[in-house]
């Protein structure tokens, strides 16, 4: 649409300098800019942009396909297993329970390099602690704030201006 109005206001001032311009007067033009009648004279133009794209796939993209497949089947068995274990923390009847998800969500954390599986939050967390908080002793409210740093480490962004490749 601003293609159309700037190419319509480029031929209102090319008739302008013509002498053309000159009979439509200052109002006429605008109409003619803001009308459908320049879009007409753009069309043309239109029909020889190209949308092909311009390459082919590189050999890396197509051998990374088989890689990001793998990444994404990985975050996917991650996903299941941490929402399981959230679930066995929630449900949980006591503190050994409780402590046995805890301990195992902290081991796939650490097992995945720090990371929480994508589409997850810290809030999901964070909740199941609220509802579970008034029922659970001392050591595994202990081992669920070690859990909490962790993946709240792992949900916060880094600061990079230090950090060296090699």
């Amino acid at each position: 649409m601003v293609r159309v109005v700037v190419v319509s206001l480029l031929l209102v001032l090319l008739c302008a300098q013509s002498g053309v311009g000159l009979q439509l007067g200052r109002r006429g033009a605008v109409r003619l800019a803001g009308s459908g009648a320049a879009a007409a004279l753009v069309q043309p133009l239109a029909a020889l942009a190209t949308t092909a794209a311009d390459k082919e796939p590189s050999p890396e993209f197509d051998a990374s396909a088989a890689k990001r497949q793998a990444f994404l089947e990985k975050q996917k068995k991650y996903k299941k297993a941490w929402r399981k274990s959230l679930a066995e923390l929630e449900y949980a009847v006591d503190d050994k329970e409780r402590i046995a998800a805890i301990t195992d969500m902290a081991r796939s954390v650490k097992a995945n390099g720090g990371a929480i599986p994508e589409g997850t939050r810290l809030m999901d967390l964070e909740q199941v602690y609220k509802k579970i908080k008034p029922e659970m002793e001392t050591e595994a409210r202990r081992d669920y704030l070690e859990l909490e740093g962790r993946v709240r480490g792992a949900v916060t962004a880094k600061d990079l201006r230090d950090f060296e490749l090699f």
